[in-house]
């Protein structure tokens, strides 16, 4: 119906289209979208009908016009023709959209044409690649204005990389997950899974290469949503991982040394083994001392030994008091620096301290005047702890409805993420709840 529609706004008479579909025998929707794409043959609208088909998601048509190859006002004239035909539509959002029976029929045709297929791919590359350097990164200040953009093409990056994958394109799928670009993103966002698809990947791509650098930040990357899940099966992984790239001494930096010590702290904060961390903690710090760095760069890499794996390690031992000196310090420098997002990881514990010392008042007000900030960040792990921490508050007060729903949110969060402990900690929570 939609392509016929296309077709009658074309300028062809109903009695035309009636006789055209009475003569026609098999299928009529694809019968309709040739006839369509016969209107548009070798136009700029033609291209631009391919050049769409190759996003899994609605693209933006900054990214159609790059894509495409077509000059803005050539892309203008060619959407606006697509949209004549009812082969796609404008959204709200500006962005381009195509339904999913018009891609699988525009992909047929793309096969036609191998030549532009291979160049729009390679377009493709080239502005996400782009893309993604402009709007990734570290997560300083108010990342999420740049990491939303991100967001909204995370489907589109996927289907770039799976080309790069088929291509063997090891270098470009090195790129995109460069701290400067997605790899930030991923692990705030909550796209672990993807991540430890992709840096498998890239490890056995590593191994195939011989290129043991490649290994290490591949490693260091897909472990640490590995120790944030926690099933017994991966934090058995990780340990081999890391104490594998542990060994290749020679093969990386001291800033890749950091991190990696960074990462057995929390594996033995998961595995609960107190005299590990510390350990690791003090290599960690020797580590960063020989790293030459621009200054907040340096003190960013120094806020983990120097404040929050102590304060873990505090709270660990129920040493409240402590735990909070730690964290109240790691807040003031986080805030310093820049790095927001830390500062409302350490406000979270500040809340979970005074809701351990019974200061509810304070630990209310640190939850309230903060929750809001870190849904609008969009960190996922973040929010499902600050959930945690309402429904320990509400217990603690006596409110189990309200518990009871902060417990539920949390526990969606936890799940959605495969957190497994704090899944299983939300679940006996609520439990306890039910049964009292």
């Amino acid at each position: 119906i939609v392509y016929a529609i296309g077709q009658l706004a074309s300028g062809r008479s109903l009695e035309y289209l009636n006789k055209l579909l009475t003569d026609h025998e098999g299928d009529v929707a694809r019968f309709c979208f040739k006839e369509s794409v016969d209107l548009i043959a070798d136009s700029a609208s033609y291209w631009l009908l391919l050049a769409i088909a190759i996003f899994p998601d609605s693209p933006s048509r900054e990214a159609l016009e790059f894509v495409s190859g077509l000059d803005p006002f050539e892309a203008d004239e060619g959407i606006s023709k697509l949209v004549t035909l009812s082969l796609v539509s404008v959204k709200d959002d500006n962005r381009i959209n195509m339904l999913t029976l018009t891609r699988e029929y525009a992909l047929v045709e793309m096969r036609k044409n191998h030549d532009f297929f291979e160049q729009t791919c390679i377009r493709r590359l080239n502005w996400y690649k782009d893309f993604t350097s402009r709007y990734g990164g570290a997560d300083w200040q108010d990342c999420q204005i740049c990491y939303n953009r991100i967001k909204e093409e995370w489907t589109n990056i996927l289907a770039v990389m799976e080309w790069c994958r088929l291509k063997e394109r090891v270098d470009d799928i090195k790129a995109f997950w460069q701290e400067d670009r997605i790899e930030r993103v991923a692990i705030v966002y909550g796209y672990w899974r993807d991540c430890i698809e992709w840096m498998g990947w890239l490890q056995e791509a590593a191994e195939r290469r011989g290129d043991w650098k490649l290994y290490i930040v591949a490693t260091s990357i897909k472990v640490l949503p590995l120790i944030w899940m926690a099933h017994q099966d991966q934090l058995n992984d990780a340990k081999l991982l890391l104490e594998k790239i542990w060994k290749l001494e020679d093969k990386r930096t001291a800033q890749e040394s950091a991190k990696i010590a960074d990462l057995m702290v929390l594996l033995y904060f998961r595995l609960g083994d107190i005299e590990a961390q510390l350990s690791w903690i003090k290599i960690q710090e020797e580590n960063i001392s020989k790293c030459k760095l621009e200054e907040n760069r340096r003190r960013r890499l120094l806020i983990p030994p120097l404040y929050y794996h102590p304060g873990c390690i505090a709270y660990q031992n129920k040493n409240f008091s402590l735990a909070k000196q730690h964290f109240t310090k790691m807040e003031i420098e986080a805030q310093e620096i820049g790095w927001h997002r830390m500062v409302y990881h350490a406000r979270n514990w500040l809340a979970d301290i005074a809701i351990d010392q019974n200061d509810y008042e304070m630990a209310r007000k640190l939850l309230e005047n903060n929750i809001q900030i870190v849904e609008l960040n969009n960190d996922c792990r973040r929010i499902a702890f600050f959930y945690r921490s309402f429904a320990r508050l509400e217990l603690s007060l006596g409110n189990a409805i309200k518990a009871w729903d902060w417990a539920q949110k949390s526990l969606n969060e936890f799940q959605m993420l495969g957190m497994v402990p704090e899944t299983n900690e939300m679940r006996e929570f609520m439990t306890s709840l039910r049964l009292n």
